[in-house]
């Protein structure tokens, strides 16, 4: 699904949990995932996090201050009904956990990764009823793509075969949302934000959340 008339006009990022990674010194790291609001009320998902069947290897970090992506949604008063598009970076267990929960949304993902992750590769076999639940409909797509105008998928294969990222293009003034309850959201992230002529990759730590509308 391509969309033209449409724009991003609203980003929330959303805080999935947080743990503690045992280096030295101790380095603070956190899960997430986004939500993109249309000119024209469309949503579009960025991941969907752990599942909640998840099981952490021993020797784990405790994750903490957990909030699934159904909790978040159900805060902005949204229903798994109301997603319109899902654009899957990867298949790791921490990004696809809750996609069998959006059924009536399309997926976008790239071709390699999906065929990768179809053939069996270990890896994706964790949250394999997540991701490749049969009524889950995939797009499935090569290389860079504008989906719509503000926002771009790139292909960013290293982390994984087929990697995706997004640009996403707000308008100004900026309008995003830190649902947050951490002073930082330290992870490995996928999504580059650009107001206007600047560009401010998402790896920062703005104030816990808090809205600038």
């Amino acid at each position: 699904m391509i969309l033209n008339g449409t724009t991003p006009q609203r980003l929330y990022l959303m805080q999935l949990g947080t743990s503690t990674i045992p280096t030295t010194p101790p380095t603070p790291g956190s899960a997430g995932c986004y939500l993109v609001q249309t000119s024209d009320g469309k949503n579009i998902l960025i991941d969907s996090g752990l599942p909640a069947d998840y099981t952490p290897p021993p020797g784990s970090p405790p994750r903490e201050n957990e909030k699934n992506v159904l909790e978040h949604l159900a805060d902005l008063e949204l229903r798994p009904d109301d997603i319109d598009l899902l654009i899957c970076t990867h298949f790791d267990v921490d990004h696809v956990g809750y996609h069998d929960a959006f059924p009536q949304a399309e997926f976008i993902v790239q071709r390699e990764h999906y065929e990768l992750a179809r053939s069996g590769h270990p890896r994706y076999a964790t949250a394999r009823a997540h991701w490749d639940h049969p009524a889950l409909r995939y797009q499935l797509i090569d290389g860079d793509i504008e989906l719509l105008p503000g926002l771009t998928l790139i292909e960013t294969s290293g982390h994984a075969p087929g990697h995706q990222s997004v640009i996403l293009h707000l308008p100004r003034p900026r309008k995003f949302c830190w649902r947050s309850t951490q002073l930082s959201f330290s992870a490995y992230l996928h999504l580059i934000v650009r107001h206007g002529r600047s560009r401010t990759r998402s790896n920062y730590a703005p104030a816990p959340a808090k809205c600038w509308i």
